[in-house]
């Protein structure tokens, strides 16, 4: 079971998911939007219709990979820090559909099923080089609009009271939310155990809300049990988070479609790197958009069984943030979302997770505060998040792992 590779956590300096834009069909370029949109929404009719054939529409896949690619920005040595490997357009795919998901998230495509296995990695190539454009214009234009904010940034910064953290998350959250995103730094003990004081003190301060945790870390379906029995083994502190809310009579619900959390899929980047074995086809932009569309198509799902109740995500950052490329919370209520940045705290900060720990740090030292968070929503969009939470091993780990 795949757990927290699936998302960019290893990150370049400074680089951080800013941006909000809105899913659209992969078939259709970047620049489908504005007049252009209803041409461009016939489009895939026009071309790849049932009576094409399949050599046809195998030669325009290839030569959309190319026409694509050189619409992606070239970034200047300086932009080229803000962005990570994954980012960036890749040259080849590998491992991926394999035989036993071989529709994988473009099963809707009529003409899918026809394609040689080339043709089905060129359609994805395609759709990731406009997905890594959209992308960096995003991210490029977000990073100049957080420096214009800097200053009020950190002098509109809110005081929060010396309390645990879990409390000082709950009482931070509008009694009417509906909508918690927990967008974490990935495989960090602390940061497991506070979601899990994080879910009973919620629960404890709201015993009659109806709460549905839906989480990356599971695979779509109900075999909870046998699923945590293998986390427990794999991964215990992510197991140990859905066992509390099962406790507390949470509705569990994983996010994760099966060719995502069982396949070991990967690419070869344009320019080879030392971990290029290490690069996973599920971080790739195109990829996080299916995701998150996935995601979202579940929750619409669950929203009509369950209108009333509260919705926690928990996933990695670049999920979840405000402003990462096809956010979830992008693509929510405004008035009944919170996002909360959960990061480990360190007592060097050795690369920034975040923009604004990069971003005249000695001016401003973001990377200091414990808590951040802002009372004005258009600040929050800025950064990403409505507050920032850094969580100590020394507050949230049991004695006995603090002494390892």
């Amino acid at each position: 079971m795949m757990t927290s590779c699936c998302c960019k956590v290893n990150r370049c300096l400074g680089r951080f998911c800013l941006t909000a834009v809105l899913a659209v069909w992969t078939i259709a370029p970047a620049w489908a939007g504005g007049p252009l949109k209803p041409v461009v929404q016939q489009l895939p009719k026009a071309v790849f219709n049932r009576n094409l054939p399949v050599h046809r529409i195998e030669k325009i896949l290839a030569d959309r990979v190319a026409s694509s690619r050189a619409r992606v920005p070239e970034l200047s040595e300086g932009e080229e820090t803000l962005f990570a490997i994954e980012d960036a357009p890749v040259r080849a795919v590998r491992r991926w559909p394999s035989a036993q998901y071989k529709n994988g998230p473009y099963a809707e495509l009529p003409f899918w099923r026809g394609l040689s296995l080339q043709g089905k990695y060129n359609y994805f190539l395609a759709a990731n080089n406009r997905a890594c454009r959209r992308n960096i214009i995003s991210q490029l234009r977000a990073f100049e609009a957080l420096h214009k904010h800097l200053a009020g940034l950190w002098q509109e910064r809110v005081k929060f009271p010396d309390k645990p953290l879990d409390e000082v998350l709950v009482q931070a959250i509008n009694p009417q939310t509906q909508y918690i995103l927990l967008g974490e730094e990935h495989d960090q003990a602390q940061i497991q155990k506070f979601v899990v004081r994080f879910l009973q003190t919620y629960q404890k301060t709201y015993p009659d809300k109806k709460v549905i945790l839906l989480t990356e870390f599971l695979p779509v379906g109900w075999k909870r049990q046998r699923d945590l029995q293998d986390m427990l083994e794999e991964d215990p502190n992510y197991a140990r988070v859905f066992a509390s809310a099962l406790r507390l009579n949470m509705l569990v619900w994983g996010l994760e479609q099966k060719y995502v959390s069982r396949e070991a899929a990967r690419v070869t980047p344009e320019h080879q790197v030392t971990d290029a074995r290490k690069i996973d086809l599920w971080a790739l932009p195109e990829a996080m958009r299916l995701r998150n569309r996935s995601w979202m198509d579940q929750l619409n799902q669950l929203r009509q069984q369950y209108p009333n109740a509260v919705f926690i995500f928990y996933a990695g950052m670049d999920h979840v943030d405000y402003s990462a490329s096809f956010s979830v919370a992008a693509q929510l209520s405004p008035e009944r979302t919170f996002v909360a940045s959960l990061l480990p705290q360190r007592k060097k900060i050795e690369y920034a997770r975040n923009w604004t720990e990069d971003a005249r740090y000695n001016q401003f030292p973001f990377a200091q505060q414990k808590v951040l968070g802002w009372d004005d929503p258009a600040l929050s969009r800025v950064a990403g998040f409505d507050i920032q939470l850094r969580i100590s091993k020394e507050a949230y780990l049991p004695a006995k792992a603090k002494r390892k």
